[in-house]
């Protein structure tokens, strides 16, 4: 599977986490959370909580519904790669 067609089946936030070049390891130790239940949330076996969404909002700027999947149009608009400047629109 290429790369890009194993992105596309991820997560938003662990499509994310791959652009940022982070580790489920290294956003558990910045969230404070075990390493496990935070690659769970990532993988969808476990839920989000309600302090976890409020964590990455305001640490991260990740809104809730990219966090959950909820808005299609949110999730490609934060991850698609940056307009390159003097690029035509």
């Amino acid at each position: 599977m290429s790369r890009q067609k194993h992105l596309s089946v991820l997560s938003p936030v662990a499509r994310w986490m791959a652009q940022q070049g982070l580790s489920c390891r290294g956003l558990a130790a910045e969230m404070g959370q075990s390493k496990s239940s935070v690659a769970g949330k990532v993988n969808g076996s476990l839920h989000w909580q309600q302090a976890d969404l409020v964590w990455l909002y305001r640490m991260k700027g990740l809104p809730s519904d990219f966090a959950l999947g909820n808005d299609a149009a949110l999730v490609n608009r934060l991850l698609s790669p940056p307009a390159k400047e003097g690029s035509a629109h």
